[in-house]
């Protein structure tokens, strides 16, 4: 497989609704790529496996394994058909109630 040059790039449109009991949902604008967008995966907490993997026409998902009173940092990543994947976007914190 070769390599491309260009990774997708995330928009800004990276936001949450406001938290509900037990879950936070997770919502952006589509991105626009040289190649179609066919995943868009989600980080929580730094950690370094994604918590969610969303086909590339779904522009939303729900984080439904949050506690009470805890904060979470939430990021969104790009890949397109070609396995190029964007940087990480901002980190999105929220307070679960």
């Amino acid at each position: 497989m070769q390599a491309h040059a260009e990774a997708p790039v995330l928009a800004s449109s990276f936001r949450h609704d406001s938290p509900k009991a037990a879950s936070i949902r997770l919502v952006w604008a589509a991105v626009m790529s040289n190649r179609p967008v066919t995943r868009y995966a989600i980080y929580c907490d730094d950690q370094a496996s994604a918590v969610g993997l969303v086909d590339g026409t779904m522009l939303e998902w729900i984080d439904t394994a949050c506690a009470p009173n805890t904060d979470y940092r939430h990021q969104l990543v790009v890949i397109d058909a070609s396995f190029d994947v964007s940087a990480r976007s901002h980190a999105l914190a929220v307070r679960e109630p």
